[in-house]
């Protein structure tokens, strides 16, 4: 009996019998066999084997590709020994990625077994971070683990804001949006040195270096800061224009005509708003002024004409002899 199981013991150790290490043998290295020969190999080792399959483009067709537990470990006699054996490549169809995140694209092809080449450049039209184009275009067959080429937006190219101080606010905006920028919102301030409706400013300043579409607020001059009305009334009309037209009021006037010879002929007798209003410059005020009627014209004098003179009767002639 003794006999017998010394025959079944991988070594004469006897500690190994005692252990029943005699009944642990050694895996054998299967992979690169073809299927049929690995399973003869497991069976001489007094071994099973469990054989799945997966699609490979590195190893033939009916290879194995891996084994489970590796080579020399050990096992049980008639444990089982897994397989994983090769169908050869796989043909797919590509998926369309055009307008996919980076990543969304990247995760479809890697599940499908297909590896991802990658390259970004600026787009006008696509945000950042999405997919614009690829190689080999969708539904083309490919061999699994075939390389896709992806092309990804990084948005478009930055643009330099422009310079529009003194434009009105339309021409502005104009060029702004020729730029690629938004207009933003449109704040009045007062400024003596650009006409109202002119821009003062941008923010951010012209020179700034941004992405487009993004909004550029302007400064527009409301003109230069308002002044008060000056006391014009009582002053003579010329007087009281010079004072008003050196604050950049436009003047209106209003004519009252007075007596002939009237003494207040050319004082301003009102003026419209009153002193001390605010005005900006180019508002207008109106005052009053006194006119002298135009006495009436004198008629020259009147001469009567002679009264004529009739003619004297001539005497009669004397009778001749």
């Amino acid at each position: 009996m003794l006999a017998v199981v010394f025959a079944f013991s991988p070594t004469l150790n006897p500690i190994d019998l005692l252990a029943g290490r005699f009944l642990q043998v050694p895996v054998p290295k299967v992979t690169s066999l073809t299927q049929d020969r690995a399973l003869i190999e497991l069976e001489r080792g007094r071994l099973h084997g469990d054989v799945r399959f997966v699609y490979s483009s590195d190893v033939d067709r009916g290879r194995v590709v891996s084994q489970e537990p590796l080579p020399s470990s050990t096992l049980s006699r008639d444990a089982t020994v897994t397989l994983v054996v090769s169908r050869g490549p796989e043909f797919l169809a590509v998926p369309g990625l055009v307008g996919q995140t980076r990543s969304d694209a990247s995760s479809a092809l890697r599940e499908l077994g297909l590896e991802v080449s990658e390259e970004r450049l600026n787009d006008e039209n696509a945000p950042a971070g999405q997919v614009i184009d690829q190689r080999p275009a969708p539904e083309t067959v490919v061999e699994g683990g075939s390389t896709v080429s992806i092309r990804v937006s990084t948005g478009p190219l930055t643009r330099t804001v422009p310079e529009v101080t003194t434009l009105p606010i339309e021409g502005a905006s104009f060029n702004l949006g020729k730029a690629g920028f938004q207009l933003g919102t449109i704040t009045l301030a007062d400024n003596p040195l650009v006409r109202k409706g002119g821009v003062v400013g941008t923010d951010p300043p012209a020179g700034t270096v941004l992405p487009r579409d993004t909004p550029v607020n302007l400064v527009v001059s409301s003109g230069p800061p308002p002044a008060a009305v000056p006391r014009v009334t009582g002053l003579a009309q010329a007087a009281a224009a010079a004072e008003l037209d050196g604050l950049g009021f436009v003047i209106g006037q209003v004519t009252q005509t007075g007596a002939v010879a009237d003494p207040l002929d050319g004082v301003v007798l009102s003026q419209s708003p009153e002193a001390g209003t605010q005005l900006r410059p180019g508002e207008v005020v109106t005052i009053t002024v006194r006119k002298a009627a135009v006495p009436p014209p004198t008629l020259p004098p009147t001469t009567v004409p002679p009264t004529p003179v009739p003619p004297t009767a001539q005497p009669a002639a004397p009778a001749g002899p």
